[in-house]
């Protein structure tokens, strides 16, 4: 392991120049706002997505629960969303379109498509956009 790198293919060491991505520290504030929300009584973790995203209702990932998007339990939604979808119509149609792969709540698998619907999920429960 190489822990003073900033660039594992040619060892350039860390300065104070070095830029580190923080995509994922927005889960955090995404988490956080959740818990807010289930605090104030806006979701509980075992309501799906179509309650609040009405497109969704009836969808295969509306048999999905929060707790389930939050926790990465969703059956396999992807990692990243594929290259081509870049509107918030293609986000929907990606999420209506989907289909688990696995058991919904049995298989964790890291998404970021996973986390950002329940971060939408949550905006939308508080009246408040998400971006």
């Amino acid at each position: 392991n190489v822990l003073w790198s900033s660039s594992v293919q040619d060892k350039k060491a860390v300065n104070s120049s070095t830029i580190f991505e923080l995509g994922s520290v927005s889960k955090l504030f995404t988490a956080t706002a959740g818990g807010y929300a289930k605090n104030k009584g806006k979701i509980s973790f075992d309501d799906t997505p179509g309650k609040y995203w009405k497109e969704l209702k009836n969808t295969p990932i509306d048999q999905v629960n929060l707790l389930q998007l939050a926790t990465y339990t969703s059956g396999n939604l992807a990692l990243q969303f594929p290259d081509e979808v870049k509107t918030d119509q293609q986000v929907l149609t990606f999420f209506k379109d989907w289909k688990p792969k696995n058991s919904i709540g049995e298989y964790r698998q890291y998404s970021n498509p996973s986390i950002g619907l329940f971060g939408k999920v949550v905006a939308l429960s508080m009246n408040n956009p998400f971006d």
